[in-house]
């Protein structure tokens, strides 16, 4: 398994720093959600860095001094966390660019490894669900290294995908793989819009 990792590039606009609740937060003060009263605002994204990932937008709200975002593909509000920022993103550029449907996309994909469970943090799934890509998002401040391509392999060794992704959103890391044990480094992602 080599672990010199490839790099790759996507060039963005700055992101805003205020990201809005959708539309329904222009039209109403309040809204009573299964018995919890939220208050819609801006939320300040300024500790979160702009990614080298296309922009997103996503709907924030705080709850009990904790900022939440909305995960429309499994229709729930997630604890927004700096991970959660590069996830968003990643998923983001998926769907938008790549044109992959969302219904090919498992976020947080349960493993069990050595008796122990642990989740994928994104698999492509191709039409037979067989899995296409793995995916493995770290937050923006943490270095891509040896011990995140290991985590992958580790995952990718009950997922067995062809295709393996690293990120933190800053940099982007693409590996090949025939047999999930000898991965390949790659400059680019293959077209995985064609697998799926």
């Amino acid at each position: 398994m080599s672990h010199n990792l490839s790099r790759h590039s996507y060039s963005t606009p700055a992101l805003p720093h205020l990201i809005w609740c959708d539309l329904l937060t222009f039209a109403c003060n309040r809204l009573d959600l299964a018995g919890i009263k939220l208050r819609f605002f801006p939320i300040s994204m300024d500790k979160y860095p702009t990614l080298n990932l296309p922009p997103v937008h996503l709907r924030a709200i705080r709850r009990r001094g904790s900022t939440y975002i909305w995960d429309g593909l499994r229709g729930s509000w997630l604890l927004f966390t700096p991970e959660e920022w590069v996830r968003r993103h990643v998923i983001g550029w998926l769907t938008g660019h790549l044109r992959l449907s969302p219904t090919s996309i498992i976020q947080e994909y349960q493993l069990a490894i050595g008796g122990t469970k642990q989740r994928a943090d994104i698999v492509v799934l191709r039409p037979d669900m067989n899995a296409a890509l793995l995916v493995e998002c770290k937050a923006a401040d943490v270095t891509i290294n040896a011990d995140v391509l290991n985590q992958a392999v580790r995952y990718n060794s009950i997922v067995r995908a062809p295709f393996i992704m690293l990120t933190n959103g800053m940099r982007h890391y693409f590996y090949s793989t025939e047999d999930c044990v000898t991965y390949t480094p790659l400059d680019t992602l293959p077209d995985i819009a064609s697998l799926v």
